[in-house]
């Protein structure tokens, strides 16, 4: 049975992000949650789900193609609401840009599609400034064989 190594293509997104000049200076955590103690903007990686392609095709068995659906939340903490929210806007248009500029993740994807993503409420952690935080919601084809 063919083996995709999942958490290693979280960890590469990461690694993508660690070494983009734009993206010095934010967090980038894998599958953990996020911590809201330091002032630095972060990006959490998770994988949601992985579907069989569409065009899943049969190769003596020794193929699989899968559809893996990551989300990348961006946060940003300030001590005001326009602060944090530029700042996230701003994050967030980097790290599609990033993304757009890598779209085989170092070859460990055949592509990656971006599907949007959802927009949270403003949180308030104890009361000192304000977390604002948005999804990019990628779509990323994976093809691993058995030989």
């Amino acid at each position: 049975m063919a083996r995709c190594d999942y958490f290693a293509i979280e960890k590469e997104f990461a690694e993508v992000f660690r070494s983009a000049p734009t993206l010095q200076g934010y967090g980038v955590v894998v599958e953990k949650s996020i911590e809201f103690e330091s002032e630095s903007p972060m990006i959490g990686i998770y994988l949601e789900r992985r579907d069989a392609s569409p065009e899943q095709y049969m190769a003596a068995n020794t193929i699989q193609r899968y559809m893996l659906t990551l989300s990348i939340w961006c946060f940003s903490f300030g001590l005001n609401l326009d602060e944090a929210i530029q700042v996230r806007d701003d994050m967030i248009g980097k790290v599609e840009l990033v993304l757009l500029e890598n779209p085989t993740i170092n070859g460990l994807v055949d592509n990656i599609v971006l599907l949007g993503g959802e927009m949270l409420p403003t949180m308030k952690p104890e009361n000192v400034g304000v977390v604002v935080g948005a999804e990019i919601r990628v779509a990323a084809d994976v093809t691993f064989t058995t030989t």
